[in-house]
């Protein structure tokens, strides 16, 4: 719900200096009561002599206060109206105060609700880091573990076979094995067993090999993961530290915010004010352009449909034309000769029939061919352009761009009486930063508005972009502007630590667009 305020802000002074002068009547009352009861005290040892003083003091103090209640000259007066005057000015000038001090803790409590929002995305997309990290270490030792013991068993396995051939050969060589043989097929028996032992020796070095260099990779890639995850739950512990010193930050200012809740929600109230004006020129900007686009488009109809009158109007005329020449020829030959004159006749009866065929087909393709470039498109190529650029649109400045309010209805941190409706979004830059078109089109509007400095309008189609606080804009209506051109400088705080932010918008006709769906 919209925040409401119960004092404009020339009644808030003098409601303020009404309750200050009261104050000062209070405590004045309050301290001549104190005075009574001392001298009431005193009064009960001097017994009647003293009260008999203290009556005639009462009287003597009633006299002068009454004479310094209402004054007895004109210089009197003046110099209690110039006090009056100064407790007002002074008391203006402690709400304009309060409510700068209001907007720069709203301006830096906006601030840090975006930082916050960046660190809680960082930390969850660290969690998400560490979760596959620790799933990778998972899997790494659980291939290692496979790998040794299958390392093992090929050791294990190699050994007992190498051991058995042993037994069998003795401590002879290959050659003395082979020729040690009782008959030519045993020796061709040991010969073929040596070779193939050879083979499966060789295949078993090879695979435990393979298997040590494969244990390797792992042992290397298991170090690599420990020492990425270290640094990954480094950087996360950073960011949660970085997280509660922000949300600190955002306590502390939300508590002032809170101490200063009538001047806040005053502040509040004045810009959704600034916000409606602006939306209802935008509205009014684009209602005026559709209906000068509506009456355009019925005057080019118009137009259209007297030249196609007229044309029709000309064909006609030269088809009947033709037609009365036709007959004329028609009857001077059949005075001259009417058995002949018959067949020519008939003939010319043809001719001019197709004569008349030939003009009205050639009248109807003209009345086609006329009505298709009159015709006009549902879509213009910008809009049409402009739509399929949806979500990879430039941002419209260059360099840094945080947001700090962004689209729609909101409330802020533990304040949730407090809303505020963002037509657009409202993102921090850096000094000294241009605003930029985003997309090309034709500039529609340029204002002064309070609260948002200059205000660019640009058309781009039935699409609308719309550009805020613009110190000094280098455009005016009417002019076309290209995708990345500069619109104006954008104004920069000097009392809010040059904090410079953008305000922009985006519209289809009269709808409301989430910026933030169109830009990169």
């Amino acid at each position: 719900m919209t925040p409401i305020v119960t004092e404009s802000f020339d009644s808030a002074v003098e409601v303020y200096a009404q309750s200050s002068s009261k104050k000062k009547k209070q405590k004045k009352t309050s301290s001549s009561k104190k005075s009574s009861k001392k001298s009431s005290s005193k009064s009960k040892s001097s017994k009647k002599s003293s009260s008999k003083k203290s009556i005639s003091k009462k009287k003597s103090g009633s006299k002068s206060s009454s004479k310094t209640k209402s004054p007895t000259t004109s210089a009197d007066a003046k110099k209690q109206q110039q006090k009056a005057q100064q407790e007002i000015k002074l008391t203006k000038q402690q709400i304009e105060e309060n409510e700068r001090l209001v907007k720069k803790s709203l301006n830096d409590l906006n601030s840090i609700k975006s930082d916050i929002s960046v660190s809680e995305k960082q930390i969850s997309q660290l969690t998400g880091k560490i979760s596959k990290l620790n799933e990778q270490l998972i899997s790494l030792n659980a291939q290692i573990i496979d790998n040794e013991k299958k390392l093992t068993t090929l050791r294990d396995k190699y050994l007992k076979v190498v051991k058995k051939m042993r037994l069998v050969k003795g401590n002879t060589d290959g050659l003395t094995f082979i020729f040690a043989s009782k008959s030519f097929s045993q020796a061709y028996r040991r010969l073929r067993y040596l070779r193939e032992f050879s083979k499966w020796r060789e295949n078993q070095v090879s695979e435990i090999s393979k298997v040590q260099a494969e244990l390797k990779l792992q042992h290397e890639a298991l170090s690599a993961t420990k020492s990425e995850l270290d640094k990954v739950i480094e950087i996360e512990q950073q960011a949660k530290a970085k997280l509660l010193t922000q949300k600190s930050k955002q306590d502390v200012l939300v508590a002032d915010l809170q101490r200063n809740g009538i001047a806040l929600n005053s502040h509040l109230k004045k810009k959704q004010q600034e916000v409606n004006d602006l939306q209802n020129r935008i509205a009014d900007l684009i209602a005026a352009e559709q209906r000068a686009a509506e009456e355009k488009r019925r005057k080019e109809e118009e137009q259209r449909r007297l030249a196609e009158e007229k044309a029709r109007k000309e064909a006609e005329a030269k088809e009947e034309a033709e037609r009365q020449k036709a007959n004329k020829v028609k009857g001077t030959k059949a005075e001259e000769d009417k058995g002949k004159n018959k067949k020519k006749k008939d003939k010319g009866g043809e001719s001019a029939d197709k004569k008349d065929r030939s003009y009205a087909d050639a009248r109807k393709r003209k009345e086609r061919d006329k009505s298709s470039k009159g015709s006009t498109k549902p879509v213009s190529n910008d809009e049409s352009s402009f739509e399929k650029m949806k979500g990879n649109l430039p941002r419209p400045v260059s360099g840094m761009f945080k947001v700090v309010v962004p689209f729609g209805r909101h409330s802020l941190p533990d304040l949730p009486s407090v809303e505020y409706d963002n037509p657009g979004i409202d993102a921090e830059v850096a000094p000294g930063s241009s605003a930029m078109a985003v997309f090309a089109g034709e500039v529609s509007g340029v204002y002064l508005l309070k609260g948002f400095d200059a205000v660019v309008i640009v058309n781009h189609g039935s699409y609308y972009t719309v550009y805020g606080n613009i110190a000094t804009p280098i455009v005016k209506v009417g002019d076309k502007v290209k995708a990345g051109q500069a619109l104006g400088k954008l104004f920069t705080d000097a009392s809010d630590n040059n904090r410079t932010v953008i305000h922009f918008e985006v519209w289809k006709g009269r709808e409301k667009q989430n910026p933030m769906l169109w830009i990169k």
